[in-house]
């Protein structure tokens, strides 16, 4: 059972983006059914407003209005909540059980990915210079 849900996680990765992802895990936590999603009276949750955004929202609307960039920061604001801290999202464990998992830097992962890639060759160019 673990294994096919590990299989369906990594199909998700392919094919939602962080908006569909806020959605998945809201449907998740009321149970799968969709008219709690849209009842939710949790407004103190970092995703409450973004909820609904997929159902209400085309995709070309979403991009063009930076809703994205909205709603991938509210999946930080709500992976800090959740972990503790800065330190403790970065060691988060969830990967395996949590949709938001890959949002959790709020950037997109081949941007985070990107940006550490580049953070780490300054680093080590920079222990380069000084040991020189």
């Amino acid at each position: 059972m673990r294994k096919a849900r590990q299989q369906s996680d990594s199909l998700l990765s392919l094919v939602l983006g962080p908006m569909e992802r806020v959605r998945q895990f809201c449907l998740d936590c009321q149970g799968g059914d969709e008219s709690f999603v849209a009842g939710c009276e949790d407004s103190g949750c970092a995703l409450f407003p973004e909820r609904l955004c997929v159902r209400q929202n085309t995709i070309a609307h979403m991009a063009g209005n930076g809703e994205q960039r909205v709603c991938l920061r509210a999946i930080r604001r709500f992976c800090l909540r959740c972990a503790g801290g800065r330190r403790e999202v970065r060691t988060c464990g969830g990967d395996s059980r949590c949709f938001l998992w890959e949002y959790r830097f709020g950037v997109m992962p081949k941007t985070y990915a990107r940006v550490s890639r580049r953070l780490h060759f300054s680093d080590a160019g920079a222990g380069r210079k000084q040991s020189a």
